[in-house]
């Protein structure tokens, strides 16, 4: 078992976020199923990743124990590279005045 290591600023397949030093660097933990060439490995990946599944081995960290679980799965995208996320519930609303327009800021949880 291996976690992955992915750029999301360099991989196209994966949607850019705001702030790329917070996105998630390691994700998985993926099972090796087999080995291609010296320094390359296939992953078992999810059926819907639209990631190549073969890797050089610099892009694995080893699974030690039981320990803090990382992001468990890639995030989905759509068609347009953006991420699908589903809010759970509105907490505020107020209307602010930017440059004599007004704008509808929303708190989501």
């Amino acid at each position: 078992m291996v976690y992955l290591k992915l750029q999301p600023y360099r991989q196209t397949s994966l949607a850019l976020r705001r702030n790329l030093k917070l996105s998630s660097k390691y994700y998985g933990p993926y099972t090796i199923t087999s080995r291609i060439g010296s320094v390359a490995y296939k992953l078992a990946l999810p059926p819907k990743t639209k990631v190549h599944p073969v890797f050089h081995v610099s892009l694995f960290k080893k699974k030690v124990g039981n320990g803090v679980v990382v992001q468990s799965r890639l995030p989905s995208t759509g068609s347009d590279g953006q991420f699908l996320v589903q809010s759970v519930a509105i907490l505020q609303r107020q209307i602010v005045k930017k440059n004599n327009t007004t704008v509808v800021q929303v708190l989501v949880q």
